[in-house]
This record gives structure tokens, sequence and C-alpha cells, in this order.
């Protein structure tokens, strides 16, 4: 389900209860100016599920989520 979610911030539903919480493990900080971690500013971003894979795309980042832990993804045309 594709999802608009604020800076660093991702939610989950659970279907069952209606309940929202924070999705964990927590989103890495994301890069707006900067591509090192350290000095993230956060910004929007747009997060999707395809099959059992999540994918965060924001201004300078690209993350997928395993089910296990997120990974940044490096891309040659990102600083």
């Amino acid at each position: 389900m594709p999802a608009s979610v604020r800076p660093g911030r991702l939610w989950r539903l659970d279907l069952q209860s209606n309940a929202v919480s924070r999705f964990e493990p927590r989103l890495p900080k994301l890069n707006r100016l900067d591509s090192n971690p350290e000095y993230a500013l956060g910004g929007p971003f747009f997060a999707q599920a395809f099959g059992d894979v999540i994918w965060a795309v924001a201004d300078k980042d690209i993350f997928r989520f395993d089910g296990q832990q997120w990974e940044r993804i490096k891309h040659p045309d990102l600083p």
C-alpha cells in the first residue's frame, strides 16, 4: 500500500485492532543536502510495499526494507 509520509517517520496500521504505531525498525535519517547520514536533515519521502519489500524514496535517498533491516541503496546519480 503506498503512503506519503512525514520526514523521518513511517507508520504501520494493525488491520486487526486498527491501531497505528511507529514502524520498527525505524527508517534511517534521510538526506536532503548531504549524503552522510550523520548530517541528514530529513525531508518528505514516498514509501511503498512491493511484495515482501518496502521501498522508501526521498530527494537524495533510496532505502529498501527486507523484513529485517533497512539498506541504503547506492545510486550513481545520487551523491
